[in-house]
């Protein structure tokens, strides 16, 4: 199992394309159009899905900028910032 870091902008095909020059393949959106983090906030549904599940399953964690400005480090193994998440200022 391999863990892959992308920035906001990138799209499916972009990486699809960096992944497959080293024959592997990401469990993220058939439509190659979409934006990566467009493709996990709706579900992420893909050629891999059946077998390793959606995409927004398989989110280890993110960095986010929130309104105010405060940039957050979100990781966890559930829901929420409760038993088994955490939010890391």
């Amino acid at each position: 199992r391999y863990t892959v870091t992308v920035q906001g902008g990138a799209r499916v095909a972009d990486l699809d394309a960096e992944l497959g020059r080293r024959g592997l393949m990401a469990v993220a959106s058939s439509h190659p159009g979409v934006g990566v983090v467009g493709c996990i906030l709706g579900g992420g549904v893909g050629y891999a899905s059946r077998k390793h599940g959606l995409a927004c399953d398989n989110v280890t964690g993110a960095k986010i900028v929130t309104a105010d400005g405060r940039v957050r480090r979100c990781s966890g193994g559930g829901p929420g910032p409760g038993p088994g998440g955490k939010n890391e200022d």
